[in-house]
């Protein structure tokens, strides 16, 4: 078991790639191969250098299409309409082609992952986080030139040798990479929805149940009723549970070695797909023993056809992430925090009524302790007695404000859960003019 005392950062700079690349160590970058969970990356064996303006690039025997280049000159460079700041990357793909900066996990952890990607030029046509080769965060047709793609910013837990890739295709994007390896330890076994898939043991299966939403609201936890019949090799090739007798909704496992594609649907070998069409699809987590876990959970629409995916992830009858459109086709999104959870609680992963066919990937890992706070401004204004916070936020976290008169004794005064994530401001109207004898004020994480 691994037990983690100081935390040790591996940041994304443009040196770290250029003493070696190959795909063994920590960071490597190359021609990503491809497709979902066979893309590959080949790593780039073409280093130049240019003295005006001062860059380093890596590339293929064939040419600067695909490239990543490092802008070391220490200043802004325009090029050919594209902004590129000091010490920054710049991830260079045309015409069809994709490239891929990767981080290869040196021993397990938890590890905090802040990917961001601004485009450039043309745009992107399609941007990924990948881990292990399947996304994360997949955004399709990011055109919007300088504006900035906060494409993942949460925890994962990964194993030695995991590998995550932040990937461009047909276009242009300038990037900052940084993994933070957070203190805690996984204390016990990880629980994966789709390894634990049997369709002979019943449902209940252990910790996992397979169901769907009896209404249309996916946030509300009370919807939730177990799938009765199993279907060995249905007609889409693959196992399914489903409502007896009835199509749709159904939750499927390829279990095939091979990728299988049918009605527009497409299942990556071992892939878990939600098909909600006529009713929501559903997987839930018990929980059986109270403690701080992982919760990780990844939603792709993997359906060319049908409107787009209505996703959300549920404790207990509180939402914790939710979207009413996934969107087009490839497009992912992820929700991948340190929860408190008690025993007897549930977790839901759901895909909503009509929605299209949505792969999941959903993980439960005992262990870790939730990532600090960071409080970016604290105002106050004793005239007009209110008092002003802005701190960066995560999804589905209860936080609480206490004050104090003397940074000894705090008082807890209001705690709430943040309708977004990355950066929250709140303002107290009254609370000075309320508590007049405090002085400090602090926004802390909520823990039972």
């Amino acid at each position: 078991m691994l037990r983690l005392s100081v935390a040790s950062t591996f940041e994304l700079t443009g040196e770290a790639l250029w003493e070696a690349n190959d795909t063994v160590s920590t960071w490597s970058s190359g021609q990503y191969v491809g497709s979902g969970n066979s893309a590959s990356l080949v790593p780039f064996d073409v280093m130049v250098r240019s003295e005006n303006p001062s860059t380093s690039s890596w590339q293929g025997t064939e040419g600067v299409n695909p490239s990543v280049h490092w802008n070391a000159s220490g200043r802004a460079i325009d090029l050919l309409g594209m902004r590129w700041k000091p010490d920054t990357l710049l991830l260079a793909a045309a015409m069809g082609s994709s490239v891929a900066v990767r981080f290869t996990v040196p021993e397990e952890g938890f590890y905090e992952v802040d990917v961001r990607l601004e485009p450039q030029w043309v745009g992107v046509g399609y941007a990924s986080v990948r881990w292990n080769g399947r996304p994360v965060f997949a955004e399709v047709d990011s055109a919007e030139e300088g504006t900035e793609v906060s494409a993942f910013d949460g925890v994962l837990f990964l194993g030695k040798g995991d590998s995550v890739d932040v990937v461009v295709r047909d276009g242009f994007a300038t990037l900052a990479f940084a993994l933070e390896q957070v203190p805690g330890m996984r204390e016990g076994s990880v629980a994966d929805a789709g390894a634990a898939w049997r369709l002979d043991d019943g449902n209940p299966q252990g910790s996992w149940t397979y169901g769907h939403y009896d209404g249309g609201d996916v946030t509300d936890g009370r919807n939730f009723v177990p799938f009765e019949e199993a279907l060995v090799h249905g007609p889409t090739g693959v196992d399914m549970w489903r409502i007896p007798g009835t199509a749709d909704p159904n939750l499927s496992l390829n279990g095939t070695d091979w990728p299988v594609e049918m009605f527009g649907i497409f299942w990556e070998p071992g892939e878990l797909v939600l098909n909600p069409h006529n009713g929501g699809t559903a997987v839930r987590y018990t929980v059986s023993q109270s403690g701080y876990s992982h919760v990780f959970a990844a939603f792709e629409n993997v359906q060319t056809i049908n409107p787009p995916v209505a996703v959300a992830l549920n404790h207990n009858e509180r939402n914790l992430f939710e979207m009413s459109s996934l969107g087009a086709f490839g497009r992912a999104r992820s929700f991948s925090e340190i929860l408190w959870l008690e025993a007897g609680d549930t977790l839901d992963a759901v895909a909503g009524l009509g929605s299209a066919s949505t792969g999941l990937r959903f993980r439960i890992t005992p262990g870790g302790r939730p990532r600090p706070l960071t409080v970016m401004a604290v105002e106050q204004d004793r005239s007009t007695e209110y008092l002003l916070l802005t701190f960066r936020s995560r999804q589905g976290i209860r936080y609480v404000l206490e004050g104090s008169a003397d940074l000894l004794d705090w008082q807890r005064l209001a705690d709430w859960v943040p309708s977004q994530g990355r950066r929250t401001t709140l303002t107290f109207p009254h609370m000075i003019w309320d508590h007049p004898s405090l002085r400090f004020f602090r926004v802390g994480e909520w823990k039972p």
